[in-house]
């Protein structure tokens, strides 16, 4: 009997469509740099995030500087006690005046790189209040509604955790730049 490869063929070739097809992967962003991520008992809910703080106390005036690995832990930590949020891997990049958060969306078989864009601004009660200028699920922009819905959920985030009742600072400023966040305020 003689090897026919044209009867092989077939089904090596739905073997490979299978394969494919049990693991889409959409592709998407990428970081422009990769930030190390801190060990994994170094954040969690109960920890507060521990940025670097200057006091001048003739003028009362607070300086806070976030890293990029203290943001970078802060989201992985907020991931961790929200599993409905189905990103992992998330990376925060501080740069010209933007956050960039970095992640794995996964769904089912579906797999795609995001990147959410932010800007940080201080409200009316000194409380830092993010605005989420665009988000990328793969290679396209997310709808307008699901914007919102992320929109949302890092308002939520901010407003528990980085208001003045909580860090006993009242903002007057926030800037980003290459790799860091400074808020400056008022000790309250």
């Amino acid at each position: 009997m003689k090897f026919n490869p044209l009867k092989v063929l077939p089904v090596l070739a739905l073997f490979v469509i299978t394969s494919i097809a049990c693991n889409l992967s959409a592709g998407g962003p990428t970081p422009p740099r990769t930030v190390e991520a801190p060990a994994a008992d170094a954040y969690s809910a109960d920890v507060p995030l521990e940025p670097t703080m200057i006091y001048d106390p003739a003028t009362n005036q607070v300086t806070v500087i976030f890293t990029e690995q203290q943001l970078t832990g802060y989201v992985i930590s907020a991931l961790a006690s929200n599993p409905d949020i189905p990103l992992t891997d998330p990376q925060v990049n501080l740069t010209n005046g933007q956050a960039e958060i970095y992640g794995q969306f996964e769904q089912g078989i579906l797999s795609a790189n995001v990147r959410l864009v932010a800007t940080i601004s201080v409200n009316a009660e000194g409380g830092l209040e993010p605005e989420l200028v665009s988000a990328d699920l793969g290679p396209v922009p997310v709808t307008s509604q699901m914007l919102d819905t992320i929109s949302s959920a890092l308002d939520e985030s901010f407003s528990t955790s980085l208001n003045p009742g909580s860090t006993g600072i009242r903002a007057q400023s926030v800037t980003i730049t290459e790799g860091l966040v400074t808020v400056t305020g008022t000790q309250q």
